[in-house]
């Protein structure tokens, strides 16, 4: 993990890292702070909310909320990784529903 331009190995280190960059973050644009498994971390504080927020950044931004611990921290990062691949997955299937759906009623507009 990357928090400001530090590497950091040790999970204590890097979930405190974490936090105080992201309980730092005051913009309510996003900030970049650094990078986790080839995913880039941006902050920023969220006005309606009142609160600080992490984003996980590639194709797409993803929202994670972290918790106060910072071994928790991390596994909350993780979490927010394995949520991106099932909401993947559930894309890709919603798409070959939607795909095999416009198939058929093309076909029954087609057969009428």
């Amino acid at each position: 993990m990357e928090i400001r331009g530090e590497r950091f190995r040790g999970k204590e280190n890097a979930g405190a890292a974490l936090l105080d960059a992201v309980k730092e973050a005051t913009a309510t644009e996003p900030v970049r702070i650094g990078a986790y498994r080839d995913f880039a971390l941006s902050a920023y504080f969220d006005d309606f909310q009142r609160r600080p927020v992490l984003t996980l950044n590639g194709a797409m931004s993803y929202r994670v909320e972290l918790g106060t611990d910072p071994k928790e921290s991390l596994v909350c990062l993780d979490n927010g990784l394995a949520r991106i691949a099932e909401r993947v997955e559930a894309t890709r299937n919603q798409t070959v529903e939607s795909e095999h759906h416009s198939f058929a009623e093309s076909s029954s507009v087609l057969l009428r």
